[in-house]
C-alpha cells in the first residue's frame, strides 16, 4: 500500500532514519529507482530519542 501511494503520488525523495525492519524497509530494488531513498539521517539522534520516548511510555 505504502509503495503505490508512493508510486502515485510521483514522490522524488524518501528521507528517513529509524530503521528497526529489516525484512520489509524500502529498498531501490522495490521503488525500482524512481524514487531516491536516503536512510540513516541522524540515526544516532533518532534512536536516542526513541529509546527515550519508549522508556518515558513504559514507566507511566
Amino acid at each position: 500500500m505504502c509503495y503505490s501511494a508512493i508510486k502515485q503520488s510521483f514522490i522524488k525523495k524518501i528521507y528517513y532514519a529509524a530503521d528497526s525492519n529489516n525484512e520489509h524497509r524500502f529498498s531501490k530494488d522495490l521503488i525500482n529507482n524512481t524514487v531516491e531513498i536516503e536512510k540513516g539521517l541522524l540515526a544516532d539522534d533518532v534512536k536516542s530519542m526513541l529509546s527515550d520516548f519508549f522508556k518515558k511510555i513504559r514507566s507511566n
